[in-house]
């Protein structure tokens, strides 16, 4: 897969950040109250099209195949349980699947187990199925089993990612730093959850958004 064009990457990025950054003045500065948790949601939806797009305009055969449009599918899905329902845990178990995806990314970024791909589609929607279902229905009881498995791919996937960086694979960069941004921003939510603080809040997307964009130079 070829890497965004530095031109193409910057406006892009130029784009969400001036949206982001209005919306974070929202968040701190404006006397009225306001969610806009429903606002930052269309940058994963902004960031979903882009891709789409992008990978219809380089003549991608098949989307549902492409590593990257199936990691931004994976994470709307996710985080629709977390801005939109009361099922975390089906958000939880919709990261994990985004973890899997990651590491297909890498593998792939690697060229390593090229041979797997085409199965990888039904491996990883049966478990995206399988995972927020069990978060949906048994939420209460699967929620920090969910988060702890979560917790160690996540770990397992930065361990690889940056062992293979320092080994010679400079082109796993942006997903070393994807993923680090994304550690980050699940420490905030972590941190959030003890002491709730606004500070702490509006960090989550601080780190989430840096984390999402930074794939984008894989398309």
């Amino acid at each position: 897969m070829c890497m965004m064009k530095g031109k193409e990457y910057t406006f892009f990025s130029i784009i969400i950040g001036v949206f982001y950054i209005s919306l974070l003045y929202l968040d701190c500065f404006s006397k009225k109250s306001m969610e806009t948790y429903q606002l930052k949601y269309w940058i994963i939806w902004m960031l979903f099209l882009e891709t789409t797009f992008s990978l219809w305009g380089k003549e991608y055969p098949y989307l549902w195949k492409n590593w990257l449009w199936k990691l931004r599918f994976a994470v709307i899905l996710a985080d629709f349980y977390f801005l939109f329902t009361p099922y975390n845990a089906a958000g939880i178990g919709g990261y994990i699947v985004v973890q899997m995806i990651y590491r297909e990314g890498l593998m792939i970024q690697q060229h390593k187990e090229r041979e797997y791909k085409k199965n990888l589609l039904v491996i990883e929607f049966a478990t995206i199925m399988v995972l927020t279902g069990i978060g949906i229905f048994y939420g209460n009881y699967a929620i920090y089993i969910l988060g702890a498995f979560y917790g160690w791919i996540l770990f397992q996937n930065l361990k690889i990612v940056w062992k293979s960086y320092f080994e010679g694979k400079t082109n796993v960069l942006y997903i070393a730093l994807s993923l680090t941004f994304l550690a980050l921003c699940d420490t905030s939510i972590f941190l959030n959850f003890i002491w709730n603080k606004e500070l702490i809040s509006n960090l989550i997307w601080c780190f989430y958004v840096p984390s999402q964009l930074l794939l984008a130079k894989y398309e």
